[in-house]
């Protein structure tokens, strides 16, 4: 069924394909699809993402965070702020390290952009716990984002500089923390 052009909840995959579909729009900087998605899926923020039709197998956290990833898009930097800020409490509570972690770079990376005055402090915090996990958990995506991150041409030099350098030991591993054999 769709409306508007997006499919509506009919079962549990819906919440999940919606959550990429959010993801991959605020990535290639959509603005159209952004405002759609967010209109969407805003009142389904207070809920989690999972796979699974009997028992979810995999929790990708919460979808504020995906919600916040619009609004950080559309320009809507405050709320989405407050919607990074309510992903973070509920991936914690979840145990969703992960998605915590992601949200945490996600949230950092917005308030870098913003640029008020605690922003670069708490920007700085949200890093440091963001590459800890990117580290421990062998989260390479994670680990290239922040990379990349330092790299971005809209952050002033100061806002740069809050960004953790990673530290490299032993060999690579995926996201889910395995070896891996890619250089």
């Amino acid at each position: 069924m769709l409306v508007d052009g997006l499919p509506r909840p009919v079962d549990t995959t819906w919440l999940p394909m919606m959550a990429a579909a959010a993801e991959t729009a605020a990535a290639l900087r959509d603005r159209a699809t952004c405002a759609r998605l967010h209109a969407e899926l805003t009142p389904f923020a207070d809920r989690a993402v999972v796979f699974g039709d009997t028992t979810p197998a995999v929790c990708l956290g919460s979808m504020s965070r995906y919600v916040g990833l619009l609004a950080a898009e559309l320009g809507d930097l405050d709320a989405a702020d407050a919607h990074f800020d309510r992903a973070i409490a509920a991936n914690r509570a979840l145990g969703a390290t992960p998605a915590l972690a992601h949200c945490r770079f996600e949230r950092a990376a917005m308030l870098l952009r913003r640029g008020g005055a605690d922003d670069l402090r708490a920007a700085a915090q949200l890093l440091t716990e963001a590459a800890a996990v990117a580290e421990r958990c062998g989260m390479q995506v994670l680990e290239r984002r922040l990379h990349l991150l330092r790299r971005d041409r809209r952050l002033d030099q100061a806002a740069r500089q809050v960004i953790p350098q990673p530290k490299r030991r032993g060999a690579p591993r995926g996201e889910s923390g395995a070896a891996s054999s890619r250089p």
